[in-house]
């Protein structure tokens, strides 16, 4: 009992400071900073994108993801489309990681 109780105290704690970096980073971004990241990556040319390891990580990534699953198992399926997007504007937000295949 113990043992739950800590753990669910550590749950909140995290939660909290979770939160509190989050409205940190955001404060200081701003609101927009997502869809800034957005234009970055729809203004990708074809050039950038062949010679981008990290985006070429993630389409290779991508293709692997969950192949059996209908909203993954065609590179344009719509949940493939949204994940891609994300990936691709966390790449540009953290560009000393880049990608890294455990996000």
């Amino acid at each position: 009992m113990l043992v739950e109780l800590f753990g669910i105290c550590l749950k909140g704690f995290f939660f909290s400071l979770i939160n509190y970096v989050v409205s940190d980073q955001q404060a200081d971004l701003g609101n927009g900073y997502y869809e800034t990241l957005l234009r970055k990556v729809n203004s990708i040319d074809s050039a950038t994108a062949e010679n981008d390891s990290a985006l070429k990580q993630i389409d290779l990534d991508l293709a692997r993801t969950l192949p059996t699953n209908r909203y993954f198992d065609e590179p344009t399926s719509e949940k493939i489309v949204i994940l891609r997007r994300v990936l691709y504007a966390y790449r540009f937000h953290n560009k000393s990681v880049g990608y890294c295949q455990v996000l």
